[in-house]
Formats: C-alpha cells, sequence, structure tokens
C-alpha cells in the first residue's frame, strides 16, 4: 500500500503521486499500471492545472486493479479522485486507454471541475483514440463550484468513451455556483469543434444518498 500526501508547488502544472503518466503522441507507446493501493492520501493541487492522486494527467495506458481508499483531493479546478486528465492522440491507430478495476473512496473538494474518478477527458480531435472505463466504482463525496459527476464530468475531442459496469454512490455536492452536476457523468460535448464522437453508458448505475 501506499500511503503520504502529495502538495503542488509548481503553478499551471499536474500533480498526484504521479505528475504525469505517459505522453501525448501519435507515435505512444502504452503504459501499464497495475495493483497499486493507495492508503488515506492527501493530494493537494494548489496551483495546478490537473490533479489526481494516481496522476494529474495520463498519456495512452491501460490501468488496472487501482484503489484510493479514504482518500482526499483539493484544491484544484480540474481535479478527479483518481486521474485528473486523461489525454491520448493517436488518429491514425485509434488506440483505447483503459480503466479497468479501480476505485475511489474520499472526498474530492474542488475549486471548478471535479469527478469520483476522472475530471476530464479530451484526446484532441474527433478521429483520436477511445478510451473505455469498466468494472469501477466511486464512493465518499465530491464537491464543486463548476461540473460535478461520479465518473466524468466533461469530454470531449475524441472518438468513443465507453463506460461499463461502473457503480457510484458518492454524494455530488454543487455550491450555488455550480453548473451541472450528475451521479455517472456530465459535461459530454456532442456538437461543434468539441464533439465527442459516440459515448455508451451500459450496466452502471449511481445510488447517492439523498
Amino acid at each position: 500500500n501506499i500511503k503520504g500526501s502529495v502538495k503542488s508547488d509548481f503553478w499551471g502544472g499536474r500533480t498526484g503521486f504521479f505528475a504525469d503518466v505517459g505522453i501525448v503522441t501519435t507515435n505512444a507507446k502504452i503504459n501499464y499500471i497495475q495493483n497499486l493501493t493507495f492508503d488515506h492520501p492527501i493530494v493537494d493541487g494548489t496551483g495546478s492545472t490537473y490533479t489526481g492522486t494516481l496522476a494529474g494527467s495520463v498519456g495512452y495506458s491501460r490501468i488496472e486493479n487501482c484503489h484510493v481508499v479514504g482518500g482526499k483531493v483539493e484544491n484544484c479546478a480540474n481535479e478527479g479522485g483518481l486521474i485528473g486528465w486523461v489525454n491520448v492522440q493517436d488518429s491514425k491507430n485509434l488506440k483505447t486507454t483503459v480503466l479497468s478495476r479501480c476505485s475511489f473512496d474520499g472526498e474530492v473538494i474542488g475549486t471548478g471541475n471535479a469527478a469520483g474518478l476522472v475530471c476530464r477527458i479530451y484526446q484532441g480531435n474527433t478521429s483520436s483514440g477511445n478510451v473505455l472505463i469498466q468494472d469501477c466504482s466511486v464512493s465518499g463525496s465530491v464537491h464543486t463550484n463548476s461540473f460535478a459527476a461520479g465518473i466524468f464530468s466533461s469530454t470531449g475531442y475524441m472518438k468513443q468513451l465507453t463506460v461499463d459496469n461502473c457503480y457510484v454512490t458518492a454524494d455530488m455536492i454543487g455550491s450555488r455556483k455550480a453548473f451541472k452536476v450528475g451521479g455517472l457523468v456530465t459535461g459530454v460535448t456532442y456538437s461543434g469543434s468539441m464533439a465527442i464522437g459516440q459515448v455508451t453508458i451500459s450496466d452502471s448505475v449511481a445510488a447517492m444518498s439523498a
């Protein structure tokens, strides 16, 4: 198990136990991240652009069996309980980034967009790569002044996003300034220059307390 805390000291960067995982390029090799458990971590993203417990940003990757227990992520405009930003651009090979059998339990307290699992998923353009999120769960609470959701809070600029067999029990708490608050997802762009090609959500449930 991984214990400890991370605090940003760089304005405009990424913050997490890994700041960045992978690079954004059409020829990127896949990154494998597996079998990690973060035990009551505290991640303070003050000044950062993207913040998550595992990583501030992730390139083309396969992330499996990674869990956050009793975590706290705070003080950033784009926060995810596990990952701040998933960003993979590959218009030639349509590679797929996978998050499988991962979970977050704890608090996400954002100053802007916030999500229990991944804050933002942006790929580059509508002919770019794909993202699959499967068998994941979120519990605890997500606080926001903008967009908030259990699985992801903002997405666009990509070919296909699939969410399958995911479960959210975390409470979504929006301030009076909050724009959109959703149990599973929010902030999906279907039209214009930032449109996403296709979103599929199957066998997934959000069951928050009243």
